[in-house]
C-alpha cells in the first residue's frame, strides 16, 4: 500500500505531539501509524531556517507539495536513506530524480508541485536549511 499526503492540510493532519520549546524552536512527529517520523525546526534568524528530519515509514509516502512563489533557497544534505523526487513540468531539469545520502542538494523551487517518494521501511535522516533570498541580498553591499 502506498499512502498519499496531499499539501500541509493532510500533513498537519497527522502530526501529532508537537512542542514548542520556546519562540523559535519546536519539534514534531507524524503519527505512529506511519512508522517513526519525527521533524525539529529551528528559526536561526528572521529568513533563515534549520529543520531536521528523521523518518523510517511502515509503508511507502508519497507527499505532494505544492511551493509557492517565496523567495527561498533550500540547501538539502541527507545523512542516510533518500527520497525519489518528481517536479513535472519544470524546464531545463530532470523532472524525476534521486536525493541520496553522502550527496548535498540546493534548488529554488518557486510555485511548482513536487512529488516525494518515501520507501516502505527504509530509515531516512536529512537537514534542510531555508534561505530567504532577502537574506541573501542583505550581504550586499
Amino acid at each position: 500500500m502506498t499512502i498519499r499526503l496531499t499539501g500541509t492540510e493532510d500533513f498537519g493532519e497527522f502530526c501529532e505531539d508537537v512542542q514548542l520549546f520556546n519562540d523559535y524552536e519546536g519539534k514534531s512527529q507524524l503519527s505512529t501509524w506511519f512508522g517513526q517520523s519525527s521533524f525539529r525546526w529551528t528559526f536561526l534568524r528572521h529568513n533563515l531556517e534549520l529543520v531536521i528530519c528523521d523518518n523510517e515509514f511502515s509503508e511507502a509516502v508519497i507527499f505532494e507539495q505544492r511551493h509557492d512563489t517565496s523567495p527561498f533557497l533550500t540547501s538539502k544534505f541527507y545523512l542516510s536513506g533518500g527520497v525519489r523526487t518528481i517536479t513535472p513540468n519544470v524546464l531545463e531539469v530532470n523532472d524525476d530524480y534521486e536525493e541520496v545520502a553522502s550527496y548535498n542538494y540546493l534548488f529554488f523551487l518557486p510555485d511548482i508541485r513536487e512529488f516525494e517518494h518515501f520507501t516502505a521501511n527504509q530509515h531516512d535522516q536529512n537537514i534542510k536549511i531555508y534561505w530567504n533570498a532577502d537574506l541573501l541580498s542583505s550581504f550586499q553591499s
